[in-house]
C-alpha cells in the first residue's frame, strides 16, 4: 500500500510538473509570436517612413528646380530690363545731342 500511495503521488507532481511546463512553453510560444507581430509592425512602419522620407526628398528636388527655374527668369528679365533701360538712356542721349 505504502507503494502504491508513494507511486501516485510521484505520478501526481510529475503530471504536475509536466502540466506547469506545458503552460510555461505555451506562455513563452505566445510571447515569442506578439513579439514577431511587433517586429513585423516596426518593419511596416519603418517602411512606410522610408517611402514618405523618398516622396518628401523628390518633393524638396522639384521645389529647389522650380526655384531654380525662377530665379534664373527673373534674372533673364532683369537683364532685358536692364538692357532697355541702356537704350533709353542711350536715346535720351541722342535726343539732348540732337536738340540741344
Amino acid at each position: 500500500m505504502k507503494k502504491a500511495l508513494l507511486t501516485a503521488i510521484v505520478t501526481l507532481t510529475l503530471v504536475a510538473c509536466d502540466e506547469q511546463k506545458s503552460a510555461i512553453n505555451q506562455q513563452t510560444k505566445d510571447e515569442k509570436q506578439a513579439l514577431d507581430a511587433e517586429k513585423k509592425a516596426i518593419d511596416k512602419n519603418t517602411a512606410d517612413a522610408k517611402k514618405q522620407a523618398d516622396v518628401n526628398e523628390k518633393i524638396d528636388k522639384a521645389a529647389a528646380e522650380a526655384k531654380q527655374q525662377s530665379d534664373k527668369a527673373q534674372i533673364e528679365a532683369d537683364k532685358k530690363k536692364a538692357d532697355a533701360d541702356a537704350e533709353l538712356r542711350k536715346k535720351e542721349i541722342d535726343a539732348t545731342k540732337k536738340n540741344p
